[in-house]
């Protein structure tokens, strides 16, 4: 058994886990997509996340068998599936959001087993975006036919978001906020409004600091009054621009329309891949008044209680017994390992652990792929999850294994952004355009031989990070 890296989340919740890396198993893929193979195993070591890559290898294999058979049209078909899921999950959600407390304290246990039920069966939407590497061998296919030169321009161009996600809508009200400000006008109600709509945003993988009037107004402090205008027009304008590029490329390198429709569906995927966090964490964001009454139930904290796994919430529930306070805070502030097998979960405190990655010292360079050019000299700082966030220190080099929308104030505050994983559809690379900061993504490494500290020079131009 060959296990691989995948990310890296520092302080992800145990709840959060166990409904991802349960509802992967191949009878949620088949369930719901008709697709015959998933991702029965799943390794935590330390908040290391891994594959079992044998796994990945098969998936792999049935979905391109699956597209020549298909067609990659069938895409279409599968998001539209997800994103009805997805549907269900956020009404069920706003509906526990508005009852009453008597109404929650009298059906508590109920209302969980059907959130999770819905958490479980919306997962195979966290991992049908691996088709990202398949999508993106025969994008590259398509552009290297059709145009001759400046392929690199052309790739980014056509596979980026046409839509804009919930993150890029908060960041225009951000800054229409900070506009305001920089007026001498009231904004106080606005901030309040804005928290409203968005603070759900804080609490992706079910923790996080929820964000407060302070941190808004830190935020739109660190805006430049100089480019408020302009980052307003051009983020309101870039999808419609998007669309018409792509028209225009289209058009000019004579892509057929079976091609044309497939760069559509690869823009699509490229937005679906941080609507599908934004799911999670909106609907958890939504039932944590649940959450409460269900920790109080077991004699935790809301802290402690999203470091239980789903069945181990159902199971004390019915025994109406109360979960060990120590051991979920350990598990909430110590090292432990998860494992993942068809449905089983299985903890463990002490080593030997299965996996020990090893640190790559003697390392100066690493090299990844172009998501927003720019050259930057700087000092790194590794965040490794939510557990990190209080590192972050302004203009510093933002070293991660990848970023979720939480990340997106720490991103602002950043002079250039590195990352271990990502592809043409990540988070990273979509928040980077739209802040206009060198971003370098999928190096593989980046946390393991970059240290808090390190001076580095991140050339955006080539791809590559030098340590100086």
């Amino acid at each position: 058994m060959t296990w691989e890296l995948i990310v890296e989340r520092k302080g992800q919740s145990v709840l959060i886990s166990s409904y991802f890396y349960n509802g992967i198993q191949a009878k949620y893929f088949e369930k719901l997509l008709g697709i015959e193979k998933g991702f029965d195993h799943y390794l935590i070591v330390k908040y290391k996340n891994y594959y079992r890559k044998e796994d990945v290898d098969a998936w792999k294999n049935c979905m391109i068998r699956y597209f020549a058979e298909h067609g990659f049209e069938i895409i279409a078909e599968h998001l539209k599936i997800l994103k009805n899921k997805a549907k269900e999950l956020l009404e069920f959600s706003e509906d526990i959001k508005i009852k009453e407390e008597e109404e929650i304290e009298k059906e508590s246990l109920v209302l969980f087993k059907k959130f999770s039920q819905l958490c479980l069966e919306f997962a195979p939407a966290m991992y049908y975006i691996i088709i990202e590497s398949i999508i993106e061998k025969k994008m590259t296919e398509m552009i290297e036919k059709r145009i001759k030169s400046n392929q690199e321009y052309y790739f980014s161009v056509l596979t980026q978001s046409n839509k804009p996600t919930d993150g890029t809508i908060e960041l225009i009200s951000l800054y229409k906020i900070a506009k305001r400000y920089y007026n001498n006008d009231e904004i106080s109600e606005l901030i309040k409004k804005h928290l409203q709509e968005f603070c759900w945003i804080s609490f992706t993988k079910f923790v996080g600091e929820e964000w407060t009037e302070e941190i808004i107004l830190e935020r739109i402090k660190k805006i430049k009054k100089e480019s408020i205008e302009k980052n307003i027009l051009e983020l309101k304008t870039k999808y419609a621009k998007q669309k018409e590029e792509t028209k225009k490329i289209c058009v000019q390198f004579g892509f057929t329309k079976e091609e044309s429709d497939f760069i559509s569906l690869v823009q699509e995927v490229v937005w679906f891949r941080t609507f599908r966090i934004d799911v999670y964490t909106k609907t958890g964001f939504n039932v944590k008044n649940l959450f409460r009454h269900l920790a109080e139930k077991l004699g935790l904290s809301l802290e402690n209680f999203v470091f239980l796994t789903y069945k181990e919430v159902e199971e004390y529930l019915k025994q109406k017994r109360q979960f060990p306070v120590k051991l979920a805070e350990e598990r909430r502030t110590e090292d432990w390992q998860l494992l993942f097998d068809k449905g089983t979960m299985t903890f463990q405190y002490a080593p030997p652990y299965l996996l020990e990655e090893e640190e790559e010292n003697n390392v100066t360079q690493i090299k990844g792929k172009i998501a927003c050019k720019g050259y930057v000299q700087g000092e790194v700082q590794v965040i490794r999850g939510v557990k990190e966030f209080y590192k972050m220190k302004n203009n510093a080099i933002l070293v991660t294994s990848m970023t979720t929308p939480d990340f997106v104030p720490l991103m602002e505050r950043s002079g250039a952004i590195i990352t271990d994983e990502g592809g043409i559809t990540c988070h990273a690379a979509i928040v980077a355009r739209e802040l206009k900061i060198p971003c370098i993504i999928g190096t593989k490494n980046a946390t393991r031989v970059l240290k808090d500290g390190d001076l580095v020079e991140v050339d955006a131009e080539k791809g590559t990070v030098k340590k100086l």
